[in-house]
């Protein structure tokens, strides 16, 4: 097994694996639509920040898990850089080998040291949770989803 910073050849098989994470493991595709196409340029543009964040951690040509992130300012006082993980995720047959938890490592030590202040980071498992109360993490607040009614006129229209 083995870490490497994402690149640009990766795309193609980086948007396969995170459909999987989209699709069946987080949920997601319940709620938002996830195209391979379009997701890679989107993608690339973390890769290539200098504030954006991608480790793909390999199992020879198996791409087994991901982590990725970014530094954003803080809201309420801008002169502090928030680290946040945006996404962390190990494919069910590599789980319980802590992977999850040294690709976290990594991501912190590389946010520690762009400046960042404060870590954050989001999952919706309980062992997500758990390694996260392992890691030093607090649990400090809880997203909740909701689908938007585009069915109205005033939406279709932009309330013109």
């Amino acid at each position: 097994m083995e870490i490497k910073e994402a690149t640009p050849a990766d795309l193609p098989v980086l948007a396969k694996t995170i459909r999987i994470f989209h699709d069946e493991i987080l949920d997601y595709g319940k709620y938002l639509t996830f195209d391979e196409i379009l997701f890679q340029p989107n993608f690339l543009q973390i890769m290539e920040n200098e504030y954006g964040f991608c480790r793909l951690l390999w199992d020879d040509d198996v791409l087994a898990g991901i982590i990725f992130g970014h530094l954003s300012p803080n809201f309420y006082d801008p002169r502090q850089l928030k680290g946040i993980c945006d996404g962390i995720g190990i494919l069910p047959e590599y789980q319980r080998t802590h992977w999850a938890n040294k690709l976290l490592k990594i991501f912190e030590e590389w946010a520690a040291g762009k400046g960042a202040h404060v870590l954050f980071g989001g999952g919706n498992s309980k062992k997500f949770e758990n390694m996260m109360k392992r890691m030093g993490y607090q649990k400090i607040e809880t997203s909740y989803v909701k689908k938007v009614d585009r069915s109205t006129d005033d939406i279709k229209t932009g309330g013109k």
